[in-house]
């Protein structure tokens, strides 16, 4: 099965915002999607093997990421970057979430975290594609 699936973001109505704030702003020349401490799902989709292309920017500190594989707003896989730690060790991060619950703590070593450049004050491209009970991340253009 093959899915496309693009939003120009002229609001955020077509997703399933669960966030303490949510706004569509332009941000470095592109429109942009902002969340502060939460999650956008996309409405009504469901697929297990995907492969999904967003472009990140984070002003500071912060956990930008994907969610993929998701039962509910509790339950899901996700793959997060780590741009005050870019190019170090733990760069990019796997972790299941159970129940709300992050699980980084058991999900942790070169399984699970990986290396890369995610710059700060900039766009960068986060990409994943899961097949099956594997899926592979990949940070950059």
């Amino acid at each position: 099965m093959t899915l496309l699936y693009e939003d120009d973001l002229t609001d955020a109505g077509t997703l399933s915002v669960h966030a303490s704030e949510a706004k569509v702003v332009d941000w470095n020349g592109r429109r942009a999607l902002k969340l502060v401490d939460g999650l956008a799902l996309v409405s009504g989709l469901e697929a297990r093997d995907v492969s999904i292309e967003v472009w990140i920017g984070a002003e500071g500190p912060a956990y930008p990421g994907v969610a993929f594989r998701a039962a509910d707003v509790s339950n899901f896989e996700l793959v997060y970057a780590v741009p005050h730690v870019s190019g170090l060790w733990d760069a990019v991060q796997y972790d299941p979430v159970f129940h709300g619950s992050n699980t980084w703590q058991l999900y942790h070593g070169t399984s699970y975290q990986k290396e890369a450049v995610v710059p700060t004050g900039e766009w960068f491209r986060l990409r994943v594609d899961a097949r099956g009970d594997r899926a592979v991340f990949t940070v950059g253009e």
